[in-house]
């Protein structure tokens, strides 16, 4: 028992020990702390920053559902996957993986091959963007504890530890307020100027 709890401790120090080596990258110039302070006041002005993680599926996912949004507003009714890569400038075969995932979630509604296509399911402003993350990613990519994984909730917290739960739960209340309804408005164009 006393071998355990001093190899626990040992396992404990070198962790302190690894952290302290690190403290500059943490609170230097450039380091987690200034990162998270920019973050969180971007979010007071309620801008998500590049710390908030999506997976690239995922974000071309919201891509392809803001070009949906706008082919809602002006009826255009089902468009193929090709022009929805087209249009976001990805490629086909994800194009139509991405369609299909959110087809089967209920977001879209179609079908592949000829005489198909895809259009939303619902309304654009029904659509949040946690709504379609979710079909690609099964929880966003929370920021890990600066004292190495298994740390958080069995040992005391870092000092990061209470600013890191808020951003987290300021990214979530983000991505289930924001809808697609500002890429249906009528002032909401995404050609790309060479297409004008």
């Amino acid at each position: 028992m006393i071998h355990e709890r001093d190899s626990m401790k040992y396992v404990i120090k070198k962790k302190i020990n690894i952290f302290y080596s690190l403290i500059d990258v943490v609170y230097g110039e450039g380091g987690i702390v200034s990162c998270l302070l920019t973050f969180v006041k971007g979010l007071s002005q309620n801008i998500p920053h590049r710390i908030m993680q999506i997976g690239k599926t995922a974000q071309n996912a919201i891509a392809a559902v803001s070009y949906l949004a706008e082919c809602y507003r002006d009826d255009v009714g089902k468009v193929s996957s090709q022009m929805v890569a087209d249009a976001r400038r990805i490629s086909k075969p994800l194009a139509a993986k991405i369609l299909t995932t959110l087809s089967q979630a209920g977001i879209v509604k179609g079908s592949t091959g000829p005489g198909g296509g895809y259009e939303l399911a619902k309304a654009p402003k029904d659509v949040t963007l946690m709504d379609v993350v979710s079909c690609f990613e099964l929880k966003y990519r929370a920021m890990a504890c600066p004292f190495g994984e298994g740390w958080c909730g069995n040992y005391e917290p870092c000092p990061l530890h209470d600013q890191i739960f808020e951003l987290e739960g300021r990214y979530e209340k983000f991505m289930e307020e924001n809808n697609f309804g500002g890429f249906a408005m009528p002032d909401c164009c995404s050609k790309w100027p060479e297409e004008e």
